[in-house]
């Protein structure tokens, strides 16, 4: 089992990965703007593969993935969030690893804003 052989290793065994045809014209979704896609660079009516929402059938493969990633084309992908609406739908995000830093300037201003927003709607 896969899954077994990760957990054994750290996630040194196997790195899952997406194949480059696996993605197509009917599987592209919108993303709205955000502080997380402005945050990330996502351009508006621009394709991008900064993102990615992975529809979860197995329980192992997604136990695997949101432990240790998965690669497409080359680049690294870890588990970021799913919302209420997407655990419903077993969806999960995945963000590339080289926008996945807690410690840039960036992604610690997009926290900070989250908060103050939030701070504001229930504080207030």
């Amino acid at each position: 089992n896969k899954v077994k052989q990760n957990e054994l290793t750290n996630g040194r065994d196997h790195i899952r990965t997406i194949k480059e045809n696996r993605l197509n014209d009917t599987n592209i979704i919108s993303v709205f703007d955000s502080d997380l896609s402005r945050t990330i660079g996502i351009k508006q009516d621009e394709l991008t593969d900064s993102l990615i929402v992975v529809q979860v059938y197995y329980f192992n493969v997604f136990k695997d993935i949101s432990f240790y990633g998965f690669t497409y084309k080359g680049e690294n992908y870890k588990y970021f969030t799913s919302s209420a609406g997407q655990i419903r739908k077993k969806n999960c995000k995945f963000l590339r690893c080289i926008h996945f830093s807690f410690h840039t300037l960036q992604t610690r201003q997009w926290w900070q804003r989250a908060v103050q927003r939030l701070q504001k709607k229930y504080l207030h």
